[in-house]
């Protein structure tokens, strides 16, 4: 963008101021000073030059990086400033002025350590250094833009598209009809119009009588096309109006269309005023809201955005959006999309040097505006966005590397989402109601949080993240992470799910009784009562969580193994015996059976009778631990149920398992 105040309140009609008897020097600088002031940088960069040539002082050096960074020209301005520091320390707002300077040229560490000292002064300031200490983040959205620049920019500045019915209208500054046109003396670059362009055809000039002499500036049509508002220089029934300063500010005009296609004489909006500017309209989706821009007394500083109501046949008093979208710097080219989303340009809040373009929710209390990021968003100046009704397609203006004029006009395409959370229960998967918070993670806050509700809505462009949470009364709280990269560009409307659990009513103890890697009994106390299940372990691990019963512990019951041809307790069966002990002194009503079992080295009849000392062993084992005898029932079986039925060729692994005792609860 050439500068905020070229494209933004400023035409000078004045004339030159002289000085006194001062001295050469100082009779130019006072000269350049008064062009400075009333915007004619061009010709105030031609004095100060002169007056730099008689005294090389710090003054001049930042009068000329000021006229630079208002001509835009970051390259020459930061070498002005450069030249201004080594002859000594700036004051603060020139200092801050330098840090804007060096982000626009992507020395985003250098503009960082600048802003940074200055944060207690401002709160923007303080925004601005933070986003220039983590500016990667605005570079994950770059796949959510299509970008291309349109076929008829000029090499004068085109901008502001507000988007028709049949095509947009725009600003220019570019001749047309071969015609006479004054220059604009900020910059020497022409006044501006406004130009149409209909179904992708040249664009023309709009109707003389909406078109003056001086700026014409972004409007915004309604109505199906029929009525319009549009941005004027104080100029109004062939009479141009000054302020007491003797600057021509911007006003809003309205128009309609006749019957013959004509568009009528143009009337002022009310709350216009000689002293201060009011321009860059937008209407709500509903044509009863009127946004603008105004750099008018009491705001947040510098330009601000506002809004005025429809009611009873006339527009309220302007009212300022607040601290949350206005900052100390400027907010300008507002845009109100058809789902009631407001854009804007900004300096002010976080960004990537320039102007920037944001977002914010005009159906939510206190939303955030958010940095639309990169490629949308450059280095330079990014700002007046219009949109088509769906949201997706539209227009913007840049002055961004590579294009035609100073600033040009770009066609987008958005790949943006509305992304909808529901909360269900886990079971039935009905619909509850809770609690939903939603955190962007770019913007490192909760853009919703919603009570008694069953389903959040919010906005997200390709490439965010966001995480969110759910609660209901009687569920576990749970989350859920959404990353819109992994969905489809081509997909506009996002739907997820948490599914919340009802929390644990009940814990328990389970017992598996293992025979040789096999479960053969599980067991599970609950309500100081011991159940069977005669399913698979992982069945009633199923059945559990179904019930919402929590497993406080899992206690392993084993069978004992003995040696070849002995049936003494090895220390090993002894530490699975005592498991015995301890659940029998836990269940005291309950009765166990010992079963022995042997390989088949040996003769049957041997078999039988070593099994009979190997049962005897374990149940002399278990009394002499203090179990009742009459508890504990024994049974042997020699080799006749042989766990693995390998005749000869069993190894020794095999054989033994089949020396065994098995201990298996009898089930009442």
């Amino acid at each position: 963008m050439r500068t905020l105040n070229t494209l933004f309140f400023s035409l000078v009609l004045v004339a030159s101021v002289f000085g006194g008897n001062e001295g050469r020097y100082q009779k130019i600088m006072d000269r350049a000073s008064s062009f400075y002031e009333h915007f004619s940088y061009q010709k105030a960069i031609d004095l100060y030059m002169e007056a730099l040539e008689l005294n090389d002082t710090q003054e001049v050096n930042i009068q000329l990086a000021n006229c630079y960074r208002m001509l835009n020209k970051p390259e020459e301005s930061l070498k002005w400033y450069q030249n201004a520091l080594e002859k000594g320390a700036m004051n603060d707002e020139d200092m801050l002025h330098y840090g804007q300077v060096l982000s626009s040229l992507q020395q985003y560490d250098s503009a960082h350590a600048v802003l940074n000292k200055y944060q207690h002064q401002e709160e923007w300031i303080e925004g601005r250094a933070e986003g220039f200490k983590n500016v990667n983040k605005f570079f994950h959205n770059e796949l959510a833009y299509d970008i291309q620049e349109v076929i008829f920019n000029s090499a004068e500045s085109d901008f502001a598209p507000s988007v028709t019915q049949s095509g947009f209208v725009f600003v220019s500054g570019r001749l047309s009809s071969g015609l006479f046109k004054p220059k604009y003396n900020t910059d020497k670059s022409y006044f501006l119009d406004l130009f149409e362009v209909k179904d992708g055809q040249e664009p023309v000039k709009f109707q003389r009588g909406i078109n003056t002499r001086y700026h014409e500036g972004p409007s915004v049509f309604y109505e199906n096309d029929t009525k319009v508002i549009f941005t004027r220089n104080n100029y109004h029934q062939h009479k141009a109006g000054k302020s007491e300063d003797g600057v021509n500010h911007l006003k809003l005009f309205f128009s309609e269309k006749q019957a013959d296609g004509e568009w009528s004489k143009a009337t002022q909006f009310e709350y216009n005023s000689d002293e201060y500017s009011i321009g860059h309209p937008t209407l709500s989706s509903n044509g009863k809201t009127l946004y603008f821009s105004s750099d008018m007394p009491g705001g947040e500083g510098g330009v601000d955005i506002y809004k005025s109501y429809w009611e009873k046949g006339k527009w309220s008093a302007p009212e300022n959006l607040g601290s949350i979208i206005n900052t100390g710097r400027d907010e300008m080219f507002p845009f109100v999309s058809h789902d009631d989303f407001l854009y804007f340009a900004s300096d002010g809040h976080e960004g990537l040097g320039g102007l920037d373009i944001f977002r914010v929710d005009l159906t939510v209390a206190n939303a955030l505006p958010r940095n639309l990021g990169f490629a949308l968003n450059t280095h330079k100046d990014d700002f007046a966005i219009s949109l088509s009704p769906d949201g997706k397609k539209g227009y913007f203006s840049s002055n961004r590397e590579g294009g035609t004029g100073g600033d040009d006009i770009y066609e987008i395409l958005i790949y943006d989402f509305i992304v909808t959370v529901n909360l269900r229960d886990m079971e039935t998967n009905e619909l509850i109601t809770g609690d939903l918070r939603v955190y962007d993670e770019f913007l490192d806050e909760y853009i919703r949080n919603e009570s008694q509700v069953s389903s959040v809505k919010f906005p997200a462009v390709f490439g965010d993240s966001f995480m969110v949470n759910g609660l209901a009364t009687e569920y576990i709280p749970d989350s859920l992470e959404i990353l819109t990269k992994e969905a489809s560009r081509d997909i506009r409307f996002l739907t997820y799910d948490i599914y919340l659990a009802k929390p644990i009513t009940a814990s328990a103890i389970v017992y598996r009784v293992e025979i040789n890697g096999q479960w053969q009994q599980v067991m599970y106390e609950m309500d100081s009562t011991l159940n069977f299940h005669s399913g698979k372990y992982e069945e009633l691990v199923a059945k559990f969580e179904a019930d919402r019963v929590a497993i406080d512990s899992v206690i392993d019951l084993r069978n004992v193994l003995y040696d070849f041809d002995k049936h003494d307790i090895r220390p090993e069966a002894a530490a699975d015996l005592d498991k015995w002990v301890s659940f029998l002194n836990t269940y005291p009503d309950r009765t166990i059976t010992l079963s022995a079992h042997t390989d088949i080295r040996g003769s049957n009849k041997y078999n039988e009778r070593l099994a009979k000392r190997r049962v005897k062993a374990a149940k002399a084992y278990l009394i002499d631990k203090g179990i009742d005898k009459d508890r504990l029932v024994d049974s042997s079986a020699g080799e006749e149920k042989l766990f693995v039925d390998c005749g000869e060729a069993c190894d020794d692994v095999q054989h033994q398992y089949n020396r065994r005792t098995e201990v298996l609860v009898v089930q009442q």
